[in-house]
């Protein structure tokens, strides 16, 4: 009697789980037979596409490759490498690595029936390691480059893949490790490009134009397209693209970026991609398709240039130079130190934002990242910092291991900035994390001091 009891326990999930991946079957197929995506992009990670025929839990966000012969779907901050059964209609896993953990923000893309992966932030630290997936012995190996870029989209760069080009364009800044004691980062925003046909960084050092933004904080990414990457520009007060072809920005009509802004607010629940210019919608509630078109005459060229190289006069091979070379940094460096202690401290300007902008923000959470953020914001109203044990269990996984309460508290804040990015035009985080007081091996949560009185309970 018990064996047919746990029997039917069993079959009843089985079918509770495929009902579940029958209901998203028609956005499944559609994937599989449409040609020419690109920028796949899922709106709520707590609601996945795909499941796991084994009952593994989602606590990652999944990222959906389209290939050749059918979906690869990768995990974020790890390894793992799943692929879509058509038969079965459940994801099974076809890699036999096991790291985890090391690769959030990391761009994951497909070039040439190969997978790759660029860079990655994990265990407090960026790391710059290009590689590719390995079919024959079903693990990730590394490609050797002459150079490290070391970024993480997110945190410290922002990223855009021309397949047209074969070329994967990162602006970025240097990143100092959070295991160095170091001041606030001061280095320029820089252009890397890594080429797939060299499989190799390109040597030239490119600078961003400081007309366009000295600080990768002044960015946010709206949408990316065939003609390459639209930002928005805080202290420009518009949006912009950067087609990297031509090395040239345009500017966006404002009320094409507003139209853009609502018609993804209209889709919530939705997964989005593009192909060409144009953004298409597939909205899961309404079980529909829908497509945003930029058309080139939202578009007005500047003739101003996205970047321009690093004239490289030193030889490198001269000791005497390189010796001269070291010595001039000292000196700047000592200067620098001097004026910074001399400096006076300045007080913090909070960036104006519009209340329907919040409004917008508040209703794109759900409900458990809308208590994560009203509990910080309650405890930052009293000048208290939110732990990580209190977090855990606002999200109901104080009782899973430690690896798991970090990928999912981790991944929790993560969608939460995201969010906060989109609806706000800014490039600052909403929710901030410091070392704790009383143990510095341990992390404490508090809210971005910018927005602490732009928030208040009520919106809640």
């Amino acid at each position: 009697m018990v064996i047919r009891y746990i029997i039917a326990i069993i079959f009843f999930l089985l079918a509770s789980i495929a009902s579940s991946q029958s209901e998203n079957s028609k956005l499944i197929e559609h994937l599989i037979n449409e040609k020419g995506i690109q920028h796949i992009q899922l709106s709520n990670n707590e609601n996945p596409i795909f499941r796991f025929l084994d009952g593994e839990d989602v606590i990652e966000s999944q990222e959906i490759i389209p290939v050749k012969d059918g979906i690869t779907v990768l995990l974020s901050g790890n390894s793992k490498v799943y692929q879509y059964n058509r038969t079965t209609n459940f994801l099974e896993r076809i890699d036999q690595t096991r790291y985890h953990g090391h690769n959030f923000g990391a761009t994951n893309l497909q070039y040439n029936d190969t997978l790759f992966s660029f860079g990655g932030y994990g265990f407090w630290q960026m790391n710059g390691g290009v590689r590719y997936y390995n079919k024959n012995t079903s693990e990730w190996d590394i490609i050797k480059t002459s150079k490290i870029v070391t970024f993480a989209n997110g945190i410290n760069a922002i990223s855009f893949f021309s397949e047209v080009q074969a070329k994967l364009y990162v602006l970025y800044h240097h990143y100092n490790s959070e295991y160095l004691r170091s001041k606030a980062n001061t280095s320029p925003l820089e252009l890397a490009i890594f080429n797939f046909k060299t499989k190799n960084w390109e040597e030239n050092v490119l600078l961003i134009n400081k007309e366009i933004a000295s600080d990768i904080s002044d960015l946010s990414s709206i949408q990316k397209i065939k003609d390459g990457l639209i930002l928005n520009s805080k202290k420009k007060s518009l949006s912009i693209l950067l087609n990297f072809s031509k090395n040239l920005v345009y500017t966006l009509k404002p009320s094409t970026t507003t139209e853009l802004i609502q018609f993804k607010n209209k889709h919530q629940n939705n997964l989005n991609y593009t192909i060409g210019n144009t953004l298409y919608i597939f909205d899961r509630t309404l079980d529909s398709l829908f497509t945003f078109k930029f058309e080139p005459t939202v578009f007005e060229k500047t003739n101003i240039p996205i970047y321009s190289s690093v004239p490289q006069k030193i030889n490198l091979n001269n000791k005497y130079l390189i010796g001269l070379l070291i010595l001039l940094i000292i000196t700047v460096n000592i200067i620098v130190v001097i004026k910074l202690k001399n400096k006076t401290r300045k007080n913090i300007q909070s960036i104006e934002i519009d209340k329907r902008d919040i409004k917008y923000f508040i209703n794109s959470l759900d409900e458990i990242e809308k208590i994560v953020v009203k509990h910080i914001l309650e405890n930052a109203k009293e000048s208290q910092n939110t732990t990580t044990n209190q977090l855990n269990k606002l999200m109901g996984t104080d009782k899973k291991e430690f690896k798991v309460q970090n990928n999912i508290r981790s991944e929790m804040i993560l969608n939460i900035n995201k969010k906060f990015k989109l609806f706000s035009t800014t490039n600052d985080e909403l929710i901030e994390r410091e070392r704790a007081e009383v143990d510095k091996r341990f992390m404490e949560y508090n809210l971005n001091k910018l927005y602490i009185k732009k928030l208040n309970l009520k919106m809640f």
